[in-house]
């Protein structure tokens, strides 16, 4: 086999590579909570990529990559803050004695190195964790961290898109409800991936408003009720009948598509007669 063989080879193996999947059962709490990352929710994409595979669900190469790129992007990060941000807001953790604390800023009566952990969000079964509340001046503003392409940058600053703006609301209005504490505003600070630095950000931030709190909780009414419906379903027929409008996320996989539902179930996925 020479050089050119060889790359032939090697590019059919990395083939094998993309093509494939790996299954696990999810957790059962995931699949009957709404999750901000699911917003906007679509009850398409939800059959699709959960109902049908009555219990294992699948994961390719390159989905895996992106999610433990993320997992690792964002423990990065709040390692760092912990280390060198005075008004990073939470809970923390004694890596030496084990102890505690909730929902401040970072104690210094402890024995130990102290780890910072994202709040959690669990209300009326809205289920995340925000990445970053910072308190300036009594103030609480909640930051989401993000990566994208540097020549997108710009574009980032005047508008990250209509999904992420709808997640890190949900994140504010929840945590006002859960815990009581009003967040002045909202942020998403972007990193480019391929060269990372300051100089190489984009930050968008917005006041936290009564206009978006009535709004917020208007979708996350009918979101909760939409995932309620499709929970529900036994077949395809009955999930038909339900009519539900398609979503206004442009990177929706089902809403994009020009083909019908059925379509997209026939060609991908298991037969129209089965039982989802």
């Amino acid at each position: 086999m020479n050089a050119e063989e060889f790359k032939t080879f090697l590019y059919k193996q990395g083939q094998k590579l993309f093509r494939g999947y790996e299954f696990s059962s999810p957790n059962k709490s995931r699949i009957l909570e709404l999750h901000p990352s699911e917003l906007p929710f679509c009850g398409y994409r939800f059959m699709l990529t959960w109902l049908q595979y009555r219990g294992n669900i699948p994961c390719n190469f390159a989905n895996a990559l992106t999610l433990s790129t993320g997992t690792l992007f964002h423990e990065i990060i709040e390692r760092y803050m912990a280390e060198n941000c005075e008004y990073l807001f939470g809970n923390w953790k004694c890596k030496k004695c084990g102890k505690e604390f909730f929902l401040q800023t970072k104690p210094e009566d402890c024995c130990g190195e102290l780890e910072y952990l994202e709040i959690p969000i669990n209300y009326k079964n809205v289920v995340g964790h925000i990445d970053t509340v910072l308190k300036v001046k009594d103030k609480y503003w909640i930051v989401d961290y993000k990566t994208t392409s540097k020549e997108k940058l710009p574009d980032k600053a005047k508008d990250p898109g209509m999904q992420y703006k709808m997640q890190i609301l949900t994140y504010a209005y929840c945590l006002e409800k859960q815990y009581n504490i009003a967040v002045e505003g909202v942020s998403l600070f972007f990193f480019a991936k391929e060269s990372p630095s300051i100089e190489n950000v984009a930050i968008y931030t917005r006041e936290f408003s009564d206009k978006d709190r009535k709004k917020i909780r208007k979708c996350l009414l009918k979101f909760l009720k939409m995932k309620q419906k499709v929970l529900n379903v036994k077949t395809y027929e009955e999930f038909s009948a339900l009519n539900l409008p398609k979503c206004s996320n442009p990177y929706c996989f089902v809403c994009r598509e020009d083909k019908s539902l059925e379509g997209l179930w026939n060609e991908k996925y298991l037969p129209i007669s089965e039982k989802i």
